[in-house]
């Protein structure tokens, strides 16, 4: 589960959407009620006191959720469990299952936030999405649910929230669904480490190393592995002409500049990059997230 800053949905639900990614099924979806969005996705309330719940992870939503799923059958022996007639709560059980699902988590999550990140970001300034909490669970014949608890802690920041409106749901997670299925894994790392970073040098490498990342993707792609171009801006302005959607000229020019800035703070000769230098960094990368979405 996880806390979204920066937008406010209405009430009620919101459409979500399933599907693979390197043959890791997963569902996910906003919601401003945790329990609404749960059922939606798994068929069971998140929590049963979720003012409580709320305070306790200090985060009033929005929230969403991602469901990542194994379709094999799982077994374990366990060694402490607390159970009633519907649910049997399993403590450190179940590790090989839970080992998998870390390594599809390697895989997926990333490429889920980073695309919902940039998606949101056509909607509002800097949005951030931060884990709060997270459940393991399964099914049995016994049991409806078998089910595994571990909190993860976050920070809190008082932000300007922007409403979400309704009819924007579906333009969102169809955004999202079509950024996930591309964006490479090492790209999304980088991203999602830059949008959550505080510190401003370490923000603005880590968004230019995954605009770097999909640079090189996309133009080994575009051009065939044919053209023997190796300054980066002007892979960047063959990106922009010939495979990505809406990047202008003076995008290519800020990309220029801004690839100045990350080689005097690689060298040394710059300590520390200017708020409005990382703040276009994070607006250019965000557009070419979003082009990309677009192209493929």
């Amino acid at each position: 589960m996880y806390s979204i800053q920066g937008v406010t949905l209405p009430d009620g639900g919101a459409p979500h959407l399933s599907l693979q990614i390197e043959g890791s099924s997963f569902s996910f979806g906003f919601s401003s009620d945790p329990n609404q969005l749960c059922q939606s996705l798994c068929g069971y309330d998140w929590v049963e006191d979720v003012s409580g719940w709320q305070k306790a992870h200090r985060s009033n939503g929005p929230y969403a959720l991602i469901v990542l799923s194994l379709d094999e059958p799982q077994t374990a022996t366990c060694t402490y469990v607390l159970e009633n007639d519907e649910c049997l709560a399993a403590y450190k059980c179940f590790e090989d299952a839970i080992s998998l699902l870390d390594e599809y988590e390697e895989k997926v999550l990333p490429r889920i936030i980073g695309s919902a990140i940039a998606s949101l970001s056509t909607l509002t300034d800097d949005p951030k999405i931060r884990e709060i909490d997270r459940v393991t669970l399964g099914e049995s014949q016994q049991y409806k649910h078998i089910r595994a608890f571990d909190i993860v802690g976050g920070q809190v920041e008082l932000r300007v929230q922007r409403a979400l409106r309704s009819e924007l749901y579906s333009q969102t997670l169809d955004l999202i669904e079509k950024t996930a299925q591309y964006l490479p894994t090492t790209c999304a790392k980088f991203y999602w480490l830059g949008c959550n970073e505080q510190d401003l040098l370490k923000s603005y490498i880590y968004l230019f190393l995954a605009l770097e990342v999909l640079i090189h993707k996309d133009f080994e792609g575009a051009s065939g592995g044919d053209l023997k171009i190796k300054d980066l801006s002007k892979r960047f302005e063959f990106c922009a002409t010939r495979h990505w959607i809406g990047i202008s000229e003076s995008d290519c020019r800020l990309f220029s500049k801004l690839k100045k800035i990350r080689n005097a703070l690689a060298h040394g000769a710059l300590e520390i990059p200017k708020q409005t230098e990382l703040h276009q960094l994070r607006g250019l990368t965000d557009k070419v997230l979003r082009s990309v979405s677009l192209w493929n």
